[in-house]
């Protein structure tokens, strides 16, 4: 029975030589494809040298199954050669290797340094043994023996265990991180790689001295009934299947790390709101009443005699309704009250705005009953001329305002014009300032287009169209479409 499974094997050696390349080919593709610098893991960095290990290992590994299909065309000169090709993919895999166990390693264990060193004395102490027994050497397939048994002691070996001690690390830093299924794939992708380090780096072909004498592919062949190059080859399908799966970790930190952008975005968009609201909104009602108690002092020192109850009343229903707006913005619920109708909204918003600044006001607005902003739409569009109205009080230097809102079949439009002294538009805009910029994004939320008009000694207009709450709907939906 052993003799005919050995007999079987020995007929499919080409087909085990041509799989075990495949795989460790296909290895180090999928690593090469998957890797990512810019992962917080600390192995990750240096995955494209298990990557370029996978990808030189499969095209020597392929090397015994085509160079003798060669040796009948291109004759001994030229397979020789071959072999010698073959022969330096393979140690530069197990350099490759030897590399990449060194520095996940030493990303853990940063005392241990050192041993960067290690694969570089390594491969100078292969060259000098290389040398040494090469010279003894009959023929060039015992030449290349002896170069495989010392690339395989040397540099397989103990590249294949630090690669298993490396990975290892890495398994228990990934389980922290939450991902014990991939940790599971690290773990086995360690052990296999202990595998590898006996198939590939213990049982080398036979040769006169210890160890190579006594455990070698001819003697393993003998204890199992199974050429070596078989189990090489299972190591390999399940060592690459265990690589592949755990660079499921890559898609997993980067979900993590979407998730967490996404959160960063919501809660910055939602900072933004409340600073956009209480600019626009407590802000304001601060500096109307600041605007309101320098009218009072001008009046106690000026003009004693003149009554400033009503402004004083006035100055404490403000105060009141803006501890309101404070306390609705920390309880997080905004600063939406039930609203009387834009028209009553927008009329008190100017009396107040006219008696604190003395800025003559005209309004025109006839109200549709039939038609009406939504709730969110009321409150962006009173905030907006609200903080129109401060720039005016502000910056404008006007003795008269106008606020014109006309209401047509698909919207309305507002616009408000003062005679004041302008401004450059690119100026300001380039300057960053939060008013324009809060402006902008209402008129953006009403589902219009913030319009402005003005330049320096001209005035000012600001204009903005603005659809019924189901156009704006309807729109919005069309354009996700």
């Amino acid at each position: 029975m052993a003799e005919a499974l050995r007999a079987f094997i020995a007929q499919q050696e080409p087909l085990v030589y041509f799989v075990y390349g495949l795989v460790y080919f296909l290895m180090g593709v999928a690593v090469l494809l998957q890797s990512r610098g810019c992962s917080a893991l600390k192995s990750a960095r240096h995955h494209y040298l298990l990557g370029l290990f996978g990808l030189v290992h499969g095209l020597a590994d392929w090397g015994p199954l085509f160079i003798p299909m060669q040796a009948g065309i291109y004759g001994p000169r030229s397979t020789s050669g071959m072999w010698y090709v073959y022969l330096g993919l393979l140690v530069v895999s197990f350099i490759f290797l030897y590399y990449f166990g060194v520095n996940i390693l030493v990303a853990f264990y940063p005392r241990h340094r050192w041993l960067r060193l290690a694969p570089a004395a390594a491969v100078f102490l292969w060259v000098v043994l290389f040398w040494f027994y090469g010279g003894q050497a009959h023929s060039p397939q015992e030449w290349r023996y002896y170069g495989s048994t010392w690339a395989r002691y040397l540099l397989a070996l103990p590249g294949s265990a630090l690669t298993a001690a490396g990975l290892s690390a890495q398994a228990r830093e990934v389980r922290q991180m939450g991902f014990p299924g991939v940790a599971g794939h690290l773990a086995r992708a360690a052990l296999l790689f202990v595998c590898y380090a006996f198939f590939a780096g213990a049982a080398v072909p036979a040769q006169a001295f210890f160890p190579a004498n006594w455990m070698n592919q001819d003697s393993f062949a003998i204890w199992t009934g199974l050429p070596v190059q078989v189990f090489r080859a299972l190591t390999g399908i399940t060592l690459a299947g265990a690589v592949i799966r755990y660079l499921e970790v890559f898609s997993l930190e980067i979900r993590l790390r979407l998730e967490a952008a996404e959160r960063n975005q919501a809660a910055l968009q939602e900072r933004e709101r409340i600073a956009r609201d209480i600019h626009d909104g407590v802000l304001q009602s601060l500096y109307s009443l600041r605007l309101r108690v320098e009218h009072c002092l001008y009046l106690l020192r000026d003009h004693p005699a003149h009554p400033v109850g009503e402004h004083l009343r006035y100055c404490m229903e403000e105060l009141t309704g803006t501890i309101g707006e404070i306390r609705c913005f920390i309880g997080g619920a905004g600063a939406v009250v039930a609203s009387p109708g834009l028209s009553r909204r927008l009329e008190q918003l100017l009396d107040d705005f006219q008696a604190s600044t003395g800025i003559k006001v005209e309004f025109f607005c006839q109200e549709d009953e039939g038609r009406r902003l939504s709730p969110a739409q009321e409150e962006h569009l009173v905030y907006l001329i609200r903080e129109a109205l401060s720039n005016v009080a502000r910056h404008a230097g006007a003795s008269r305002v106008e606020l014109k809102i006309t209401f047509r079949d698909d919207g309305l439009t507002v616009a408000l014009k003062d005679d004041g002294c302008g401004f450059s538009i690119p100026e300001q805009r380039d300057k960053g300032a939060r008013g324009l910029r809060n402006m902008a994004v209402r008129a953006e939320a009403l589902g219009g287009e913030l319009r402005l008009q003005s330049r320096p000694g001209a005035g000012t207009l600001v204009e903005v169209e603005i659809p019924w709450a189901g156009r704006q709907a309807a729109a919005g939906s069309a354009g996700r479409k």
